[in-house]
């Protein structure tokens, strides 16, 4: 949700990529080595303790078309690589993404925007940052496994589904009326 607006600092103009650094950075304290990379050796998304500069999140990049296509691209083989070996990443396309960038340092010119850029609706508003793009909380949405399509009977999960598809539906009939005009 877009609480301020957003101007070409979030545009990839002499940049190939944009990524936004996560709430745990080097401002607040935070050592890379309590950067919640993948430590799992055997998948792709592999990072070394004492190796990286950012933890960005995976819910808010993008780039210019050719740099951001071979992202999705590399992020693809490797997550559909660590599935054939029954790996999955400890955060998913966000562990390819962190592990992607450390590959990129001299190959391609990336931006790190600030986590004003991805602020997690659950944080503490005294954090040092002001909040431009506010990161809804997927347990308002019916959770983690909703959002992946894991089947649950538990009565809370259905009845937040149920909320989030009637959001949807009105929303995407909005769109749609304002698409047609």
């Amino acid at each position: 949700m877009f609480l301020e607006e957003i101007g070409e600092e979030f545009l990839p103009i002499e940049q190939d990529l944009v990524f936004v650094n996560g709430i745990n950075d080097k401002l607040l304290g935070a050592r890379v080595d309590d950067f919640t990379y993948e430590r799992n050796p055997l998948s792709l998304a592999y990072i070394p303790y004492g190796v990286g500069k950012y933890y960005v999140r995976g819910g808010v990049n993008g780039g210019k078309t050719q740099a951001y296509l071979e992202l999705v691209e590399v992020l693809k083989e490797r997550i559909e690589k660590d599935l054939s070996n029954g790996i999955i990443a400890q955060w998913h396309d966000e562990s390819h993404i962190n592990r992607y960038i450390i590959d990129l340092v001299e190959d391609k010119d990336y931006k790190i925007l600030s986590a004003s850029y991805a602020f997690p609706q659950n944080f503490d508003p005294f954090l040092p940052y002001s909040c431009k793009i506010l990161m809804r909380d997927k347990n308002l949405f019916g959770g983690h496994d909703f959002m992946r399509g894991v089947v649950s009977t538990d009565a809370t999960t259905v009845s937040r589904a149920r909320k989030l598809l009637s959001f949807l539906k009105t929303k995407t009939k909005q769109l749609l009326k304002c698409l047609i005009k």
